[in-house]
Parts: C-alpha cells; structure tokens; sequence
C-alpha cells in the first residue's frame, strides 16, 4: 500500500501540525487506509511548493487566524498562477493553549510566538509576574527551546508537551478569548466525492478586477444579487503592475449550483481574469 504524504507548516507540534493529525490519522479511515508520512516543513511557500512537486500528496496551510487576520504567504502562493494545486478543504481549530514547562521550577522566562504572548499577558502577569516574555518564531519552537532550557516555559499547543519531553503546567489559559484558525487543505485535482459528502461546500477565487471606476462595485453586486455570500475578500497587488490588484474571495457556496454559476459569469464581466481555485467541502471544527 503507498504511503500518503500530508506537508504541514512546522515545526513538529505545531497546530498546523495537530490539524494534519486530526484530519489525516496515521493508517485510519481519513486517510483512506493508507499509512501516513507527515512533512514537517519550515514555511508556507515551503508546504505549498512540496505538493505542488509531488503528485498524490496533501498539504495543510493556515489561511486565517480570527485574532491575526489573514496568513498572506497563503493567498499570495495560492492565487499565483503558477500554482496548480487546488484547494481540497477548508479546516478549523479551536485554539487552546498551554503553559508547557517542567513541574516544579520556578518560571524566569516564558517563550512563545508574538500573538499568543500578546494575547496572555494578562494571565502571564496574574500567575508569573517575574518571569520574563521572550518571542519565538512558532509556539512549537517555544516548546522545543524550552526542552533545551530550565526554569523557561513555552506558550504552545498541549500535545507538544508530549513531543518535547514537558510538563502542561496549565490549561487552558487566555480560555475568555475565542480563537479559531482556519486552514486550508491542498492537493492536486478535486476533492473527492467521499469527502465531500453531506459537508457544506464553498469555492475560493483569484479575480483581476479591472482598474477603472466602478469595476470593483461592478464584480461584488452578482454575488449579491444571486444570493452568494462572500466571507472572504482580500485584495493582493499584482507586481509589476502598479495600482492594479488580484482579488482572494470565499464564497459560501457550491461552484455547480446555478446561482454561483451566473454570480461568476457576472462578475467575470468587470475582471480582465478570474480563476477558481477550489470549490471544496468545511469540515466542522476540531479542538486542541
């Protein structure tokens, strides 16, 4: 039987990571029975372009965080028209984080990407008041330097405690805010029929949205008008071409159904091109 490769944004431990996991058990019935090979890489262009290399592979890409926004590494690879991957799936996660360190030590420094040190200050300040706040490049590689270290902590995901040879000291913390990552599956051809069925559907598009007066009006009114709702709209510039933009639009809805089919052919009017690049079942969210 062939192993299934599943790149993810890394390092090991991370939610990217834990999204893969979930979505693709090792030898289960989400990866279609095949054993599971999961690639650990270092950036999204990195993920993107491993698949793209590599017929048959699947890869998992943050695309945005309800706190950070948009993950444009993502929208910029995707909508390039050198890609030819498609958009598989869209995931969810429920972020939860830990306090990941060694039971007993007293806390001098606390590692952690810069949003979730942000984010946990407060509870920093009320429980460690004296350790000090230091950034890393990913909560996975918090945890990984803080396996390296003692009296540290890392901010990261719980099952990275496991991975790194940690203790979870707490969990959750920062529990009072609603933090959810959306990701991206990718892959080359459709999702199949077996993972879409019974799912909620949606369809991501690149527009090149003609620069003149009202063009942008022009491209958004069919969607309203054809009853398609838009949760996802971010304008990218095209280089080389000042004051001209690729639009990155979600659409809540099914490329075959006929109102999503006269909402494009509509809107493709204002558009010197418009790409869809995935039309692809949202699996309900997952929790870390």
């Amino acid at each position: 039987m062939s192993i299934l490769e599943v790149a993810y944004l890394g390092p090991a431990g991370s939610f990217s990571h834990l999204v893969a996991k979930k979505r693709f058990p090792e030898a289960a019935e989400g990866s279609g029975g095949a054993p599971v090979h999961y690639v650990n890489l270092p950036t999204i262009p990195d993920v993107i372009e491993y698949v793209q290399a590599r017929p048959g592979s699947r890869g998992i890409v943050p695309i945005e965080n309800s706190s950070a926004g948009f993950l444009l590494d993502t929208i910029d690879m995707l909508i390039n028209p050198a890609c030819t991957l498609r958009i598989q799936g869209e995931l969810s996660m429920h972020i939860r984080l830990a306090l990941l360190g060694r039971a007993g030590e007293t806390l001098k420094r606390v590692y952690s990407h810069h949003v979730p040190l942000l984010h946990c200050g407060p509870w920093l300040r009320a429980h460690h008041p004296e350790a000090e706040h230091l950034k890393a490049l990913s909560t996975s590689e918090a945890a990984r330097i803080v396996s390296r270290e003692t009296q540290a902590a890392a901010i990261a995901n719980r099952e990275a405690a496991e991975l790194y040879g940690l203790d979870v000291l707490a969990f959750p913390i920062d529990e009072q805010r609603v933090n959810l990552t959306q990701f991206f599956l990718i892959g080359h051809g459709e999702a199949t029929p077996a993972e879409a069925a019974g799912l909620p559907r949606e369809i991501s598009l690149a527009a090149a949205v003609k620069n003149q007066v009202g063009s942008l009006v022009e491209f958004l009114m069919p969607f309203q008008n054809n009853g398609v709702n838009l949760k996802r709209i971010m304008s990218r510039p095209i280089s080389g071409q000042p004051n001209h933009y690729i639009f990155f639009v979600s659409a809540e809805a099914d490329v075959a159904e006929p109102r999503m089919a006269a909402a494009l052919e509509q809107a493709g009017i204002a558009c010197e091109e418009i790409r869809v690049l995935g039309s692809y079942p949202r699996v309900d969210a997952y929790f870390s």
